[in-house]
């Protein structure tokens, strides 16, 4: 039987146009609501579109669309410049180019700064933010610094920024400048110029003397020597020590003087037969008229700053100092130390993970002489007063000592070993009346103020910390009313300048009981009086 054959329709479903676009109808004259169902055409919907994006394109940015006016008409209709298109969010010119920034929003600062990953530039700005950078002219008293509204300011000014390429280009004029000009130039050098520009290169350039360059002035005359900043990179110990080292010269310079030398016909002068005994008391003219001198490069310096050193060089450590004191700075009368890291035979061994194992010891031990706990927490400072005392011995002229900066280690001034029950022991500290009998004047600056309590150098009266403490908390308080809106970045800001203050009045406390134990030892001993100048004890007895 045949198989039935049924036909199969498909049907397209009807395509219905969005609702916005679509028309309603009016109902019809014969009584239908139903709307009118009639096809649109592509063109209707196309014109429909123009006509809709045309009406919301000048509204689009809440800006009325403005009439623009021909270039040279604007100037007689007084019609101002039309302003350039708004840069995109989060485009930024790199190279000439634009290019998109990373999305989300900008990481916080701590982070960036703290990151391995951090831009360079804001690694230095952190690098130079804990290292503290010179800001005086006048470090060493004494020193002749020009007005700052003369021309010798503004040139050694100018010198100082460009310190690198004057030594490239004028380094044959650099050492007939006068002498007191080449001791200021270096205060300069220290505060206007780069952090690594003064090497010992250009040291040596600087103080050539006569025999090295025609018409040079030396450094003969030099008593205020400034290398602030420059200490441990680029200039290192072992480097000032080679260049402060004598060296042996002969100040006669007439080379006729010495004597020919012997033939047959006339045998050594030693061997010849004199006429009588009293010739031989007479000076022979062919000898030397002067011998071999050792000279040094500052045979008059007396006055030295090392302050500011660079704390991630190797070479910034007391033991160089030390060693370096007790070749060539025998002779000072001020010496500044400011921003010297805490006294330490072992810098590198300060940390209190740097410990060592010994199969005596039951449990690790530390590496260094003092561990990590040791002055915070017990108050031994035995290893920085050793190291201060045999600072003293080796610089026993000084009247001016700088400490300013050195807050978190003044402890160790005053510090002495405890006697035991028999009466032994004591001692072991800094030597007030020993190597250091003649010290005057110790100065012991915070080397920072804090907000409210003015500049840190200068005539004005500043605040005293109860007063700036007042106006914080008074300021907590009002921050914390519920009419006034909370800032996260206010609170910040002041709970660091807390922090801050609190820290600024620790050292003037410190400074004021280490004042009072040092002028205790003087006058037990029999020694002059001292004085210590900070930013409350200025002027004070």
């Amino acid at each position: 039987m045949p198989k039935k054959f049924h036909r199969t329709t498909f049907s397209k479903p009807a395509s219905s146009a969005h609702p916005a676009l679509a028309t309603s109808s009016s109902p019809s004259k014969h009584g239908n609501n139903h709307p009118d169902t009639s096809p649109t055409s592509v063109s209707d919907l196309i014109n429909h579109l123009r006509r809709t994006q045309a009406a919301g394109s000048g509204s689009r940015d809440g800006l009325a669309p403005t009439r623009t006016v021909h270039p040279s008409l604007k100037g007689i209709l007084q019609v101002p410049d039309t302003p350039p298109p708004r840069p995109r969010l989060g485009m930024r010119p790199v190279g000439g180019r634009v290019v998109r920034g990373p999305p989300g929003p900008a990481p916080p600062r701590s982070w960036l700064t703290a990151s391995i990953h951090a831009p360079q530039h804001l690694k230095d700005k952190a690098r130079v933010a804990e290292r503290a950078a010179p800001d005086r002219l006048d470090r060493l008293p004494g020193a002749e610094i020009p007005d700052k509204s003369s021309l010798l300011h503004q040139c050694l000014k100018t010198i100082a920024r460009n310190w690198k390429w004057h030594v490239n280009y004028d380094q044959y004029y650099l050492a007939l400048m006068p002498v007191k000009v080449k001791g200021i130039l270096l205060s300069y050098i220290a505060v206007y110029g780069d952090r690594e520009s003064l090497d010992i290169n250009s040291l040596r350039i600087l103080f050539l003397d006569e025999t090295e360059l025609e018409g040079a002035t030396g450094g003969e005359e030099i008593t205020h020597l400034d290398l602030s900043g420059a200490i441990g990179q680029p200039l290192t110990f072992k480097q000032l020590d080679q260049y402060f080292a004598p060296s042996t010269t002969n100040t006669n310079t007439n080379t006729n003087t010495q004597p020919p030398p012997p033939t047959i016909d006339q045998p050594h002068p030693q061997h010849q037969l004199l006429e009588s005994w009293e010739s031989l008391a007479e000076p022979s003219t062919t000898l030397l008229s002067h011998p071999l001198l050792p000279t040094t490069p500052f045979p008059t310096l007396t006055h030295l700053s090392l302050s500011h050193p660079n704390p991630n060089a190797n070479s910034t450590s007391w033991p160089r100092l030390l060693t370096f004191a007790n070749s060539h700075l025998a002779t000072l009368t001020h010496l500044s130390l400011a921003h010297w890291p805490t006294p330490s035979l072992t810098p590198h061994a300060t940390a209190k993970s740097a410990t060592t194992s010994s199969k005596y010891a039951p449990s690790s031990v530390s590496y260094g002489c003092s561990d990590y706990y040791s002055t915070t927490l017990d108050g031994d400072w035995s290893e920085a007063a050793g190291v201060l005392m045999r600072l003293s011995r080796a610089t026993y002229c000084l009247t001016w000592l700088d400490l300013e900066g050195c807050g978190a280690w003044l402890e160790a001034l005053r510090w002495e070993a405890k006697q035991d029950e028999g009466g032994r022991g004591g001692g072991g500290g800094v030597e007030w009346c020993g190597g250091w009998r003649g010290v005057e004047t110790v100065r012991v600056h915070a080397g920072w103020m804090p907000e409210g309590l003015g500049l840190l150098h200068g005539d004005e009266k500043t605040e005293p910390g109860s007063v700036v403490r007042d106006k914080l908390e008074n300021g907590a308080e009002k921050g914390n009313d519920s009419h006034m809106e909370w800032d996260v970045e206010d609170e910040r800001r002041k709970y660091y300048a807390r922090q801050d203050l609190d820290a600024w009045e620790n050292v003037q406390r410190l400074a004021r009981d280490v004042q009072r134990s040092v002028r205790m030892k003087r006058l037990m001993g029999g020694g002059r009086r001292i004085w210590f100048e900070s930013e409350e004890l200025r002027g004070q007895e």
